[in-house]
């Protein structure tokens, strides 16, 4: 099976995330696609406020949400996961996101080991769910091609339209399989991470709630109560940004920080690191031992005054959920604007909440964090 980005190294690796790189890593990258997962972000408002969900229903909705918004960028098409009688195909694809997941966890966790020598029900797991990721994903590549081909004979296409999918198939480098393991791979790294991650910012939300009142208030004077999250919109909301932040200090999305290989000697402090020695940043600890009152939920320690200056002086290196550097997550802008995008949405239609049961709910690691029991959200239209 054919390596994705995220386990090539060298040459290899630098062939297919270049054209990511000259798209993904540009300041309005995501922001072109607000429109689209507007829509996106419309829908699970619109099932929130009229059906009674459970907690597990809730759980699986953030996923579908999180699965239908990178669909958007990286197949070019809604996967319509929120229709009653959802497409086979997009149902395929989620579940072989969560097995795949779960194989990888127990891979890394040690539940399974013997599958670094033979093929066992864990690797046979994993093979399979990729499979299917990869299979589902050349459909719709192959489906976006062929409408975007017929669009550009026919004149419809606009020279604005946000198309990823377009721009990479314009590569002369790129082939129609490097153009599939990348979509698949933007796909799945784009699902259960950020589901995760809007979750434990609501939970922080609803246990701080003047902080959701803050953050409500910021919603309301830059979108107002119903409108739709825009690009200079999103541009202005400083408090938004800073409750996510805070919320991913409080909360360190993964169990570790960046893990890089030397290349070469490294001396740290008079400490001569030999090549081929693989360093872990644990920025978890380090999130927790270098601010102020760090139990505390206080996006305010991320806010600048009028001189540019912080309130807390910690240093902004420590809380790199997304990575740093050349191999940071390409997915990192989307990620982010799917998480704003959503918690202004349900801010702007409910107070949040969770039921007493989930007030000090315990998170745990598996590849990304969760919560131990399912988190009992509550949500009191405005």
């Amino acid at each position: 099976m054919r390596e994705d980005l995220g386990h090539l190294q060298g040459p290899a690796w630098h062939a297919l995330r270049a054209p990511l790189n000259r798209r993904l890593l540009k300041a309005d990258s995501a922001t072109l696609y607000l429109d689209q997962q507007n829509e996106v972000a419309d829908d699970f408002v619109k099932i929130l406020a009229s059906k009674n969900l459970s907690p597990e229903e809730l759980e699986d909705m953030f996923y579908r949400y999180a699965a239908e918004s990178i669909a958007v960028v990286t197949f070019n098409t809604r996967l319509r996961l929120f229709d009653q009688n959802p497409n086979e195909k997009s149902v395929q694809i989620v579940e072989a996101s969560k097995a795949a997941l779960q194989a990888t966890q127990d891979s890394v966790f040690g539940k399974s080991f013997a599958h670094k020598w033979y093929k066992n029900s864990t690797y046979k797991m994993f093979e399979e769910a990729i499979g299917i990721i990869r299979s589902v994903s050349a459909a719709h590549v192959s489906h976006a091609q062929t409408a975007l081909e017929n669009k550009v004979k026919s004149g419809q296409l606009k020279e604005d339209e946000p198309n990823l999918l377009l721009s990479l198939l314009s590569e002369k480098d790129l082939t129609q399989e490097d153009i599939v393991v990348i979509m698949a791979t933007l796909y799945s790294a784009g699902t259960d991470s950020t589901a995760k991650n809007i979750q434990v910012f609501l939970y922080n939300l609803a246990r701080n709630p003047e902080k959701q009142d803050l953050l409500r208030r910021e919603i309301f004077e830059n979108v107002g109560k119903n409108g739709p999250l825009s690009a200079k919109a999103l541009s202005n909301m400083v408090y938004l940004k800073a409750a996510l932040k805070e919320s991913f200090r409080l909360n360190f999305p993964t169990s570790v920080g960046m893990m890089r290989e030397l290349t070469e000697d490294l001396v740290v402090r008079n400490y001569r690191v030999p090549a081929g020695v693989r360093l872990l940043l644990f920025n978890p600890r380090a999130a927790r031992t270098e601010f102020d009152s760090p139990e505390k939920y206080l996006p305010e320690r991320w806010l600048r005054s009028d001189d540019g200056a912080k309130k807390d002086t910690a240093h902004n290196m420590i809380v790199l959920p997304f990575g740093h550097g050349a191999r940071s997550c390409i997915g990192r802008r989307f990620a982010l604007q799917e998480v704003y995008l959503l918690a202004t949405k349900i801010l702007q239609s409910f107070y949040v909440d969770v039921e007493p049961e989930s007030y000090q709910t315990k998170f745990i690691y598996k590849i990304f964090i969760d919560a131990e029991k399912t988190i009992k959200f509550k949500f009191t239209k405005i």
